[in-house]
């Protein structure tokens, strides 16, 4: 804040509230992500990592902070295994083809949100995590999931849905759209699956 915006001693007022809050029921935390329960056939080799590595450099990439033609060097100043390399340089190609990284990863003059966070109260529970990416054409709210592995598509929607009705409740609170459209993005097949 500016510093004519700061309050002066004087006028701030000191609330005891303490013995509320020692009153009050411990709250359990938890994500959408810890929620779901991806069965191994889904899973898949190597995904944690890979899955890893393409969140953060998507992200860059969105935030302006990664331009596509320096994610060589970046790979490269990684320690990542070769492996992970090839396949993260593959995911994206896919996604150039399928023309993903232009519509829904490269920013343009639509405002959007890479890596949003949140956190609501749900009965006794915390929920918080981070949407991977959201973006707000007029009044219609687009949330975009990546996924890394491969698998079946009804069973990939199966699995997600529970994450992806979080993120919509999330997207609703914050930006009160008219509506929402979710998609889980396939990043090595280059699919697109409405949620």
């Amino acid at each position: 804040l500016p510093l004519e915006a700061r309050s002066r001693e004087k006028d701030v007022m000191i609330v005891d509230r303490s013995p509320a809050l020692k009153e009050a029921p411990e709250l359990q935390r938890t994500s959408p992500t810890e929620m779901v329960r991806v069965p191994l056939e889904l899973a898949g080799e190597g995904t944690p990592e890979l899955g890893v590595i393409m969140h953060e450099v998507l992200d860059m990439i969105s935030k302006n902070r990664l331009t596509r033609e320096k994610v060589e060097e970046f790979l490269e100043s990684r320690t990542y295994s070769s492996r992970v390399r090839d396949e993260v340089r593959k995911h994206l190609e896919v996604m150039k083809k399928a023309g993903f990284l232009e519509e829904y990863v490269v920013p343009d003059n639509r405002e959007s949100y890479s890596e949003l966070p949140f956190a609501m109260k749900e009965g006794r529970a915390v929920v918080s995590g981070r949407i991977d990416r959201v973006i707000l054409e007029g009044d219609r709210a687009l949330i975009i999931d990546y996924k890394t592995h491969p698998g079946d598509q009804e069973a990939i929607k199966r699995v997600y849905q529970p994450q992806i009705e979080y993120y919509k409740k999330a997207v609703d609170t914050i930006f009160r759209p008219k509506s929402i459209q979710a998609y889980i993005l396939r990043t090595g097949s280059g699919e697109l699956i409405k949620i």
